[in-house]
């Protein structure tokens, strides 16, 4: 299981942060623990928050008619959720604890005040976003081509 401030750090975005910043930010997530079968992220919901994985197994899909079809598995150090932070659209698909898992939340109104009152936290928050967009992109296009 992975502590919080060694989840952030392994984000790259967040481990450039200066030891100030990087307090507010790990001061600005909630952890929780999620036994098996939980719904972290449900599909179609508007509300909801960033999260990263801290401990255990999360499996992320979508439904398509009667179907459920399975996008991913994601482990500790990876941040779901992320579109949260850009819009507050309905979420796009599901994550589900696999294993009890251990997770931090950042609420987009956390996210808003630490972007407004810091800069470079402003900056690390977007990138990590991008990055981890980006990441998504990459592996279904691998998998819708591969």
């Amino acid at each position: 299981m992975m502590d919080l401030g060694s989840a952030l750090a392994s984000v790259p975005a967040f481990s450039r942060l200066s030891p100030a910043d990087f307090e507010s930010l790990r001061y600005a997530f909630l952890e929780r623990t999620a036994p098996a079968g939980t719904v972290l992220i449900a599909e179609g919901k508007a509300e909801g928050a960033l999260l990263l994985v801290l401990a255990g197994k999360v499996a992320t899909s979508r439904q398509r008619g009667a179907s459920t079809v399975a996008l991913s598995e994601s482990g500790p150090g990876t941040l779901l959720g992320v579109v949260a932070l850009v819009d507050d659209a309905a979420r796009s698909a599901t994550c589900t604890a696999l294993t009890e898992v251990r997770v931090a939340s950042l609420t987009p109104s956390a996210a808003l005040l630490l972007m407004a009152s810091h800069e470079a936290l402003s900056l690390a928050l977007h990138t990590a976003v991008g990055a981890q967009l980006a990441a998504d992109v990459r592996r279904l296009e691998g998998r819708l081509l591969g």
